[in-house]
């Protein structure tokens, strides 16, 4: 058909603040012209940085309705941003509902949430401050503050940044066994480069 669209490499979209609503509307309509007749392993990401809400409850029933939508969906939003529960502040705009997953941040640490009425409840909640509107500078920083942290559904959990992916994964493991970091504390960084070096024989 000719109205049906096939990625053939990844596709990530991706908008600050107004932008981030037109990317989340640009990602649904490209899932809803995407083949349903051939399951497909490449669908788009969308990302968004600190963008309102875009749907009522019948969109966000209407992409929980399809298995695969809702992971194509991760926005990110400053506990500091008015922007993304602006739309809730007001009785008139109270319609407006989340859908996929949000990475609520604020200068502590990052939370993943999936579930909708908790997004719903954190974001009307931050409704009521007087809160700022953050530039993509912003939310840049706040990236590259992350890049170095483990994300886990929950929280991030390692209080301190990781040199590598395998270091993360080690202090991790660690964690998962019992051994908290802070016993490892005086020298983390040789310790799990001689785990992450050493070799079974």
């Amino acid at each position: 058909k000719g109205n049906e669209i096939a990625l053939k490499s990844p596709l990530i979209v991706t908008g600050h603040a107004l932008g981030g609503s037109i990317a989340s509307l640009f990602t649904l309509w490209l899932l809803d012209r995407m083949s349903s007749k051939k399951p497909t392993k490449r669908l788009p990401l969308c990302i968004t940085f600190g963008s309102p809400l875009v749907g009522d409850k019948g969109l966000r029933q209407a992409v929980s309705q399809r298995s695969t939508w809702p992971s194509c969906f991760l926005h990110v939003a400053s506990s500091r941003d008015h922007l993304p529960s602006a739309l809730l502040a007001t009785a008139s705009s109270s319609n407006y509902e989340p859908f996929g997953t949000f990475l609520m941040c604020d200068e502590q640490s990052c939370d993943c949430v999936g579930d909708p009425e908790i997004v719903s409840r954190l974001l009307s909640h931050k409704a009521s401050d007087q809160l700022e509107s953050l530039s993509v500078d912003e939310y840049g920083k706040m990236v590259e503050y992350l890049k170095s942290r483990v994300i886990c559904q929950g929280s991030s959990i390692l209080g301190r940044p990781m040199a590598n992916s395998m270091q993360a994964g080690i202090a991790l493991q660690l964690q998962s066994i019992g051994i908290s970091l802070d016993q490892v504390n005086r020298d983390l960084q040789a310790f799990l480069f001689t785990l992450a070096n050493n070799k079974c024989t």
